[in-house]
């Protein structure tokens, strides 16, 4: 193989064409060329072409995207292209129905318009209930508000009903997002990476679980807390700076099968409001494809909550840390690992946890799992301690549907955690069962 001239990218010409010949196109050529990855004199890649291609896609507007050389010349060193993309209509309603063993029967109803304002903007009403959260929020996006930065806005009503509290959450977000995009010459190098920032202001109302309040030797535990020992209630303004950073090279997150996943979290609280402190949080996902015969996932995530002197009234219960359940460490139920106080589990400062499992295909759309779980919540602010780790092991089914793989989970507690209550009765039960869709991570 010889190989040709290396080439740079040309004149870039962009086609827009309308949901129907009656109609005239909406999206203005601009609007194209800010999603490319690539402009005149760049060097030629494939991996660019390629990334383009996906992010218009992505604004979800266009039914048709193509981006191809426009008469190629092999001894040339300039390549003309052409972007040609057709609307797809502008007004989108989704809805959803599902159960898990935790969310139980669920439902979802989403309402988007696409190309609101012009400019590829978007607005949106979405709705949802099930057992575990339920409320409405209001969306809307501009995926091109500075160079090369999206913003996104949203405001929202919305209960949480969790085993160990209540909460009711009434404010908004803004969000400013920059998305990377590797620009390699190969197909299969998908990575991107996305840093966000941004600003929420939210009014908090939460409750306690009611078993905690009937026990007279746990009011101090709730004064403690920084929660009213009659109601068992807290309420306030939060205020906070968010920043977060991901990287992603897998090709199919819900089913990831190769690549990694590493995202990082940090959240100052006290910038308004009522609460003060600073969390912060690291992940990193692994998946290693066994010759296609099986995948060896791992998971390794530690979040902690500081930066104040006082925890109980800086920190609102809400925020504590719990452990347990269909994506923790499955031995356990929902919030069942944490520290405890008279039995019942408050939360904690400081979080650890740890997932290995095996994934083996046994026909086309049916699969086996075995795994492991690690992990614990510990009382203080960083306050990691590794003698004091939980265990649980298992094995589990999936069976592979258009909309990801159905999961079912039996996980086996190796450790016990003694005195722990559940609905105000001791926990002697050490298995536990869980059924969703996607994997466990």
């Amino acid at each position: 193989a010889e190989p040709g001239v290396a080439a740079r990218y040309g004149p870039i010409e962009v086609v827009v064409s309308p949901a129907s010949a009656e109609d005239a196109p909406s999206v203005d050529a601009s609007v194209v060329l800010s999603h490319l990855t690539f402009k005149p004199g760049d060097e030629y890649r494939l991996g660019q072409v390629q990334e383009s291609t996906r992010r218009l896609y992505g604004l979800e507007m266009f039914q048709f995207v193509a981006i191809e050389e426009v008469n190629p010349d092999p001894s040339s060193d300039t390549v003309q292209m052409r972007v040609t993309v057709t609307e797809g209509r502008k007004q989108r309603v989704r809805f959803t129905v599902g159960y898990g063993s935790e969310e139980q029967a669920r439902a979802t109803v989403n309402y988007r318009h696409v190309n609101v304002l012009g400019g590829a903007r978007t607005a949106g009403v979405e709705g949802k209930w099930s057992s575990l959260d339920r409320g409405a929020a209001i969306n809307f996006g501009d995926p091109n508000l500075f160079k090369q930065l999206a913003f996104n806005l949203r405001a929202e009503n919305w209960f949480f009903d969790q085993p160990t509290y209540e909460l009711e959450t009434k404010g908004g977000r803004a969000t400013l997002t920059r998305r990377l995009g590797r620009s390699g010459a190969l197909s299969q190098d998908r990575s991107v990476t996305t840093i966000s920032g941004g600003y929420l202001l939210e009014y908090e109302d939460y409750v306690v679980l009611p078993e905690a309040l009937d026990d007279p030797e746990f009011r101090p535990t709730l004064i403690a807390l920084g929660l009213d020992p009659r109601t068992g209630r807290g309420e306030g303004w939060l205020g906070a700076i968010v920043a977060d950073v991901n990287r992603n090279t897998t090709e199919n997150l819900l089913d990831a099968r190769r690549g990694y996943v590493l995202s990082a979290h940090v959240e100052k609280a006290g910038i308004g409001g009522d609460y003060n402190y600073l969390e912060t949080a690291a992940e990193g996902r692994h998946y290693w494809n066994l010759n296609d015969r099986a995948v060896l996932a791992s998971r390794v995530r530690a979040a902690a909550l500081g930066g104040t002197d006082d925890p109980n009234i800086d920190i609102p219960f809400f925020k504590r840390y719990f452990l347990g359940g269909s994506q923790s460490l499955r031995g356990w139920g929902r919030f069942e690992v944490s520290p405890l106080e008279e039995g019942y589990p408050i939360g904690g400062l400081t979080s650890l946890e740890a997932i290995v499992e095996l994934r083996v295909p046994v026909t086309t759309n049916i699969g086996a799992v075995v795994f492991a779980d690690g992990g614990n919540v510990w009382a203080g602010k960083y306050d990691f301690d590794f003698g004091e780790m939980k265990y649980d092991a298992g094995a589990g089914i999936r069976y592979r549907t258009p909309v990801g793989p159905l999961r079912f989970d039996f996980g086996w507690q190796l450790t016990k955690i003694e005195g722990l209550l559940i609905n105000g009765e001791p926990s002697n039960r050490r298995w536990r069962i869980h059924f969703s869709v996607g994997q466990a991570f």
